[in-house]
């Protein structure tokens, strides 16, 4: 769903394709883009240098690319607007759900995961890499969805729209576009900030932002560091409450969670590149590679090696 419009053009030997369980993982980029074959294929999508516009997404024009239960990691930013329907998304190890008038805006490097798209979906975005707008890009790897205020959402449609007719127009000026372009990703950072200083007054318990803030360090670091310990001497409290705090708050322990990313992580790594188990458990700080078998096989039931035949 989100940006399908740059899968089917993307050159089919350098599309890097990976898995996870019975699902895919994709690192999508706009380096192979074909620009004639998407004008083809698609007539409301805009290209130009690494920035891409696309309008009229639906459900039905992602089925062939994207189907729900894949999962990828995010190449570029993105910024999406629901203007219909629903989508039910997992970005990182975050479910939620993004209805009509609601802004996603997804980071480079971002996991995401399609669950669930309503047949009525429609949505407009654009797609971007960080020099085009380096000097107000959020941290990389981040994922928000934005509920904006009715006005704060009119502003963004006409901001849109403006965008999107000047870059239609046949005598478009490239800096003209450019100018309305970060005019409206700046537009989109606002709301973001809105949103921050709105959470800010709403106080999280204890427990809520323990848990909150363990997520964070999990997604960053949980491929490679899987003790309890690492993550309490962060947050400055003890293993013991760390993990009463986590299971109170999602039902699953510490170790669940940083299990979970780092199978996701080696699996990347199986079907990605061109490492040996053994180099794939000492990327991943594993004691040696049958350690790393036998982890690999509890959670997923196949051994690393039955993994890669299997794909």
């Amino acid at each position: 769903m989100i940006f399908i419009l740059i899968l089917e053009s993307q050159n089919k030997e350098n599309n890097k394709i990976m898995s996870t369980n019975n699902t895919q993982i994709k690192h999508l980029g706009l380096e192979n883009v074909d620009l004639t074959e998407i004008k083809t294929r698609h007539k409301d999508v805009f290209l130009y240098d690494d920035i891409l516009i696309a309008k009229n997404i639906s459900k039905e024009s992602s089925q062939t690319v994207i189907k729900e239960g894949e999962t990828y990691r995010t190449g570029e930013y993105r910024i999406l607007k629901i203007t219909n329907g629903e989508i039910n998304i997992t970005l990182n190890l975050n479910t939620v759900a993004a209805h009509s008038g609601d802004i996603l805006y997804i980071g480079k490097g971002v996991l995401v995961q399609m669950n669930a798209v309503s047949n009525d979906t429609q949505a407009v975005g654009i797609l971007f890499s960080e020099k085009q707008i380096a000097e107000n890009i959020i941290e990389k790897n981040v994922a928000v969805v934005i509920h904006p205020e009715e006005k704060y959402a009119r502003y963004n449609d006409k901001l849109f729209d403006l965008l999107w007719q000047t870059s239609q127009s046949e005598d478009f000026r490239i800096n003209t576009i450019l100018y309305l372009f970060k005019a409206y990703v700046s537009d989109v950072f606002f709301m973001i900030g809105q949103r921050n200083l709105q959470e800010e007054k709403v106080k999280l318990s204890h427990s809520e932002d323990i848990f909150k803030r363990f997520l964070v360090l999990a997604d960053r670091y949980g491929a490679k560091e899987r003790t309890i310990s690492f993550y309490s001497d962060k947050l400055f409290i003890s293993e013991k409450h760390l993990s009463f705090v986590v299971k109170k708050e999602s039902g699953q322990t510490v170790k669940q969670w940083l299990n979970k990313q780092a199978v996701l992580e080696a699996k990347i790594l199986l079907k990605h590149t061109d490492m040996t188990i053994y180099q794939v458990s000492d990327e991943l700080n594993f004691p040696n590679p049958a350690f790393f078998t036998k982890f690999f096989k509890r959670l997923t039931g196949m051994t690393p090696k039955e993994f890669q035949k299997k794909q």
